[in-house]
C-alpha cells in the first residue's frame, strides 16, 4: 500500500525556516554549553509507540527562557503564533528516536536540521518496517514511509500530534531543533 501521498499531505517543507546563520548560531551555541543537555532516557522519556525509548540528548527552552538567549536569531513568529518552547536535539553516531507520536499540545511542530547531512533523516509513516527492521530505503521504495534528509535550515511542519515520527540510527553527530508552536 503506498502511502507517500497522505504522508506528503500531512507535512509541509518549509524552504530556509532559519537561516544558514542562526542553524550556526544554535549548533556553536550547543557546543559551547554540553551541560544544558540530558539523555531522554531519563529527562522526560520520549516513548516509542512500543514504550521503548531512543537514545539522544535534549535541552528545552520556555518561550521566557529562550527570549534572551534567542531573540536576536529566533525571533520567529509562524501563522501569527509565537513559538512557545524551543527544543534542542543533540545525537551522537548511532543515536535515535523510535516511532512515536509527540505528546505535547501543539498546533504547529516545525523540525530543523542544523546541518547538511544526507545519511541523517527524518522519517515519516508507517512504523512497521522500524520494528521488523527494513530499511528506510526500502520502506521508502515501498511508499509506507517518506525520509527527509537532513537540510540546513529547512524545516519540516505538521499540525496537531497525530503523525508517526522518528530518526533513525544517525551516521554521525546530528543537532536538530524543534519549534512548537501554540496558543
Amino acid at each position: 500500500m503506498d502511502l507517500t501521498r497522505e504522508i506528503l499531505s500531512d507535512i509541509k517543507i518549509e524552504k530556509d525556516f532559519l537561516s544558514s546563520l542562526s542553524c550556526d548560531f544554535l549548533v556553536s551555541f550547543a557546543e559551547d554549553n554540553p551541560d544544558i543537555f540530558k539523555s531522554r532516557k531519563t529527562f522526560f522519556p520520549n516513548y516509542g509507540l512500543k514504550k521503548d525509548l531512543g537514545e539522544y540528548f535534549s535541552c528545552q527552552f520556555s518561550r521566557d527562557c529562550f527570549s534572551d538567549i534567542f531573540k536576536e536569531h529566533l525571533d520567529i513568529t509562524f501563522n501569527g503564533l509565537p513559538v512557545k518552547e524551543i527544543q534542542l536535539n543533540r545525537y551522537e553516531a548511532g543515536d535515535f528516536i523510535p516511532p512515536h507520536k509527540d505528546m505535547q499540545r501543539s498546533i504547529h511542530t516545525i523540525i530543523v536540521p542544523l546541518q547538511d547531512d544526507c545519511e541523517n533523516k527524518l522519517v515519516i509513516g508507517d512504523p512497521e518496517g522500524y520494528y521488523n527492521g527494513t530499511s528506510v530505503e526500502e520502506s521508502d521504495k515501498e511508499g509506507k514511509t517518506k525520509s527527509f534528509p537532513d537540510t540546513k535550515g529547512d524545516g519540516y511542519r505538521f499540525d496537531g500530534v497525530h503523525l508517526v515520527h522518528w530518526v533513525p540510527p544517525v551516521k554521525s553527530k546530528r543537532y536538530s531543533a524543534t519549534f512548537l508552536y501554540a496558543i
